[in-house]
């Protein structure tokens, strides 16, 4: 040990005599000190270099593996409430089960239109339900008040979406009867 320490630093810290030659580092007395510091200077910032990079690294491991913890929670919970879906049922959003404000509702009229849009107003006896392609006024029953379709200037009549809102409204009411 003590051979080794006066190999590397160049002096020693043993008051022992030295009488007897080292048989096992005797070549190494040969090498002139300015060229043992030029080797083992290095050598010890490479092992300095080699710890510090297996430090760095292992934190760098246990970091990620932390927030991959958390991304793959909030994945499955993104997933989750994706696969809830945005539309919400008329009965639930007009009752106030859902603690989302919906982007959309489903609504099956008094026809068998099955509906997705938006509620814009609600009233006593009629709601303003508004998709896509139109915008209906609904009673309590469900029954068409008003309807007004979304025409696109820019395209025929036979190219225009389709809407619910087919037959005039007075024949619509008088087959509801």
């Amino acid at each position: 040990m003590l051979d080794a320490y006066h190999l590397l630093f160049g002096h020693s810290v043993s008051k022992k005599k030295k009488d007897k030659p080292s048989r096992i580092f005797n070549w190494i007395k040969i090498i002139p000190s300015s060229l043992k510091k030029l080797f083992v200077y290095p050598f010890f910032a490479l092992i300095g270099l080699i710890i510090y990079m297996v430090f760095v690294s292992t934190l760098l491991w246990v970091i990620w593996g932390v927030l991959s913890v958390f991304f793959s929670a909030g994945q499955s919970y993104g997933a989750k409430l994706i696969g809830d879906g945005v539309c919400r049922p008329f009965d639930e959003v007009k009752k106030g089960e859902y603690s989302k404000v919906p982007g959309c509702t489903v609504y099956i009229d008094a026809y068998g239109n099955y509906l997705q849009g938006r509620i814009v107003y609600t009233g006593k006896k009629e709601f303003v339900f508004v998709t896509n392609t139109e915008s209906i006024v609904f009673d309590e029953k469900g029954k068409h008040l008003a309807c007004s379709p979304r025409y696109d200037l820019d395209k025929s009549a036979d190219k225009q979406l389709k809407h619910h809102c087919s037959a005039p409204l007075a024949i619509l009411n008088k087959s509801d009867k």
